[in-house]
């Protein structure tokens, strides 16, 4: 985890560097979802719901009383990012149908955020067959950055957008919240 210092463009940077850096523990990550999943499931939590980034299907545990639901985290700020995080969604639905094939409905998705995920890539991830009927998680309106880039398409977001994104994706930007509802609306209803 990396910890919030009080700017939130500035932690969305650190995360973007630790990503880029590989740095990735595959034991520490599958000792933490095992770790929260038990304990969720000692304290009665009946359904959780976790974002996907880095982990495999494998590193979810299948605990008496609990139903975990992974959401598979996608980003497609450029094209490059986009095709991993549909590749890493694609294995881990796979590998996680392998062990169950009846825990489908424990499957999610999360396009990351509207400054990580462009209308045109939203839509064509709803679209796509292997997110059929699942539930959809999206940050949205997370911070007043967002907002202020969201309402008028400057600030600390927009220059982030500059910074990282691909031509595609600068050319077709979500222009305010209700757009990206509008985007969200194609969903099928689950």
């Amino acid at each position: 985890p990396i910890p919030y210092r009080g700017s939130f463009i500035q932690w969305i940077r650190e995360v973007i560097a630790h990503r880029r850096g590989g740095v990735q523990n595959p034991t520490a990550a599958h000792r933490s979802v095992v770790d929260a999943a038990t304990k969720m499931a000692q304290t009665g939590t009946g359904q959780a719901f976790d974002i996907v980034s880095t982990c495999k299907a494998s590193d979810y545990p299948e605990l008496r009383g609990l139903q975990l639901h992974p959401f598979n985290e996608i980003i497609s700020i450029n094209g490059e990012r986009w095709k991993q995080t549909q590749h890493a969604a694609q294995t881990f639905h796979e590998e996680f149908l392998q062990r169950d094939s009846a825990r489908s409905q424990f499957l999610g998705t999360s396009p990351h955020a509207p400054y990580t995920m462009c209308p045109s890539r939203l839509r064509e991830q709803l679209r796509s067959p292997l997110y059929i009927n699942q539930p959809i998680a999206m940050h949205l309106a997370e911070s007043l950055e967002e907002m202020q880039w969201l309402d008028t398409g400057a600030g600390p977001v927009a220059d982030l957008i500059a910074e990282h994104a691909d031509n595609e994706f600068k050319s077709n930007l979500f222009s305010s919240i209700e757009n990206v509802l509008d985007c969200l609306s194609i969903a099928p209803k689950v």
